[in-house]
């Protein structure tokens, strides 16, 4: 991937969850070492995984919506501390919807997120 001139980006990414593993930014020279391997090619890794995200690696992420019962607008500074109460164990908080334009009246939708093991059915 081309990152703005004269800058090449490698990005490594897990195929089951999505998340990426690395990401590498370097100049034309050094990117045409990297990929003929005709020479050590320098590189700046720009994101490395975290602890949070390796836990993730090799899992499925499954997202769900939330519709929450509402009687008025939520103000978009609503903090997130008041999402949490309508996602379950497990789960994490994905969207609050607050950027969102939302036309159902009586609800607010938010979009939760966890990550299990693969079935290996699911291949």
């Amino acid at each position: 991937m081309v990152k703005g001139e004269n800058i090449f980006c490698i990005e490594i990414e897990d195929k089951v969850s999505g998340l990426d593993i690395c990401r590498v930014e370097m100049n034309p020279v050094e990117f045409a070492e990297a990929i003929t391997g005709l020479a050590f090619a320098e590189g700046v890794a720009v994101f490395t995984p975290s602890l949070y995200s390796i836990e993730r690696y090799g899992k499925k992420k499954q997202v769900e919506r939330v519709k929450i019962p509402i009687t008025d607008k939520l103000p978009k500074d609503t903090p997130e501390s008041w999402f949490l109460q309508y996602v379950p164990d497990g789960w994490e908080l994905w969207s609050d919807g607050l950027s969102t334009q939302q036309n159902k009246h009586g609800f607010h939708t938010i979009v939760i997120c966890r990550y299990v093991e693969l079935n290996h059915d699911d291949d």
